[in-house]
C-alpha cells in the first residue's frame, strides 16, 4: 500500500496499460478476414491528423503503453515516426502491429530510430500458399524477407 502511494506522489504510477490509438484505417491488402472487406462501400479510409494525435498525446501520462493498432496498418500514416516520437517524449512504451508490406530498409530504419519498443507482424497464416488464398495481393515470401532485414537492422544497431 505505501508503494502504491509512494508511486502516485512521484508521479510514476499511471492508471492504464495501454492505450490502443488507430492511426489509419487504410491498408495495402485485401484481407478476408478484415471488417474493411464486410463493410465495404461504406469504410471510411482515412488517416489520422498530427493535431488529432497531438491532443489525445495530452492524457499519455496515465498510460504505460501507447500502441499503434487498428484495422488499417499504422504504417499507411505518413506521421506514424512523429506520433510515436511524441509518445515516446511523454516517458510511454511504444508498440505497432503491421501486415510487412511497408517495411523495406529505409522505413525499418527509421522505425528503429524512433525507439519502438515492439512491432508485431501480422500474417494470418504460416505458409505462403494460406496466406495467399485468405490476403489478395500478398507476397508471403517478401514480407518474411523485409521482417528479417529489419531484425538484422535492430540487432546492428
Amino acid at each position: 500500500m505505501l508503494n502504491r502511494l509512494s508511486n502516485i506522489f512521484k508521479k510514476t504510477h499511471r492508471d492504464f496499460e495501454a492505450f490502443q490509438i488507430e492511426v489509419s484505417t487504410y491498408s495495402s491488402l485485401e484481407c478476408r478476414v478484415c471488417p474493411r472487406h464486410i463493410f465495404g462501400e461504406r469504410w471510411i479510409f482515412q488517416n489520422m491528423s498530427m493535431e488529432t494525435f497531438e491532443k489525445i498525446s495530452r492524457y499519455f501520462h496515465l498510460t504505460r503503453w501507447v500502441s499503434f493498432y487498428g484495422w488499417g496498418d499504422p504504417m499507411e500514416n505518413e506521421h506514424l515516426f512523429s506520433m510515436i516520437r511524441l509518445a515516446k517524449e511523454k516517458g510511454c512504451l511504444t508498440g505497432l502491429s503491421t501486415n510487412g508490406t511497408h517495411l523495406n530498409d529505409a522505413l525499418s530504419g527509421q522505425l528503429l530510430s524512433t525507439g519502438l519498443d515492439l512491432i508485431v507482424v501480422f500474417l494470418e497464416a504460416a505458409t505462403h500458399e494460406i496466406q495467399e488464398t485468405l490476403i489478395a495481393e500478398s507476397d508471403f515470401k517478401r514480407i518474411m524477407a523485409q521482417v528479417e532485414g529489419f531484425v538484422c537492422l535492430r540487432n546492428n544497431r
